[in-house]
């Protein structure tokens, strides 16, 4: 977790796994959980810099809208400072922007992750 270069509101945090994901689409439903860790670990960074977690917009760009090729959760905090081109590019009602919720719904409803084939072929 660490502090975003260019920050949409007094607080703006990314939570990063430390494996390569290039984004939301390359998710299976065996990622549940690490998208929660995200969020989990970005909450609890953000509450230890003081901000207020009730009012934060936490979320991920939903791609072909992202700008880094990495997988990174956005926490934002206080919704209130942030300015209209934040609220454009972390609307809470943007389809390029979607909650952490919204993405553990669709990673429910995928099929069954396949096993890997090198794997099956040993």
């Amino acid at each position: 977790v660490f502090h975003d270069i260019c920050p949409a509101a007094t607080y703006h945090l990314l939570s990063c796994p430390v494996i390569h994901i290039k984004d939301c689409k390359q998710l299976t439903k065996n990622d549940i959980e690490l998208v929660k860790l995200l969020e989990t670990s970005g909450l609890e960074a953000l509450s230890r810099l003081g901000a207020n977690v009730q009012h934060a917009r936490i979320g991920f760009h939903w791609p072909p809208f992202t700008s880094v090729s990495h997988l990174h959760l956005h926490l934002i905090s206080p919704v209130s400072s942030m300015g209209c081109l934040a609220e454009l590019k972390y609307g809470s009602k943007s389809p390029w922007f979607v909650s952490v919720n919204d993405v553990i719904s669709h990673l429910q409803k995928l099929p069954e992750p396949t096993e890997n084939l090198t794997k099956a072929m040993i």
